[in-house]
């Protein structure tokens, strides 16, 4: 993933002894710290927080999610393309095991009228995406 980070983000990794964020996290401008507010959040809502404000204000045409089948939101996990707020209520809290997030990208692709699209992963799913 690293030799196409050039390709996608426009530079490479800046290494630096005294800030090896960029070595940790990937490239990228600033990291921030956020505290969320969402009801019936497993911890505090920032991920589901985030999607919805970008969603509603209209940054993003989608939202790709992980939902679960059962009420609980454990139950075989599986990746949803959002385009409303209940949608992506339907990620609400934390699927300790695996999804195939990536799955959906063929009907992104496929789908003309999504042109930005945020998707909520973990780092492994994400590297890929973003590779």
């Amino acid at each position: 993933a690293e030799s196409l980070e050039p390709l996608v983000h426009g530079r490479g990794r800046q290494y630096n002894q005294s800030d090896l964020d960029e070595a940790h996290f990937g490239v990228h401008e600033e990291i921030l710290l956020a505290r969320g507010f969402q009801v019936n959040a497993q911890w505090t809502g920032v991920c589901t927080g985030v999607a919805l404000a970008w969603l509603e204000s209209g940054k993003v045409d989608a939202v790709v999610v992980t939902a679960g089948k059962e009420a609980s939101g454990f139950g075989a996990p599986q990746p949803l393309i959002c385009r409303t707020a209940e949608e992506v209520l339907q990620g609400r809290r934390v699927k300790p095991s695996l999804s195939p997030s990536l799955e959906v990208l063929d009907d992104v692709k496929s789908d003309g009228s999504i042109k930005r699209l945020l998707y909520c992963g973990v780092g492994c799913s994400v590297q890929a995406l973003r590779a």
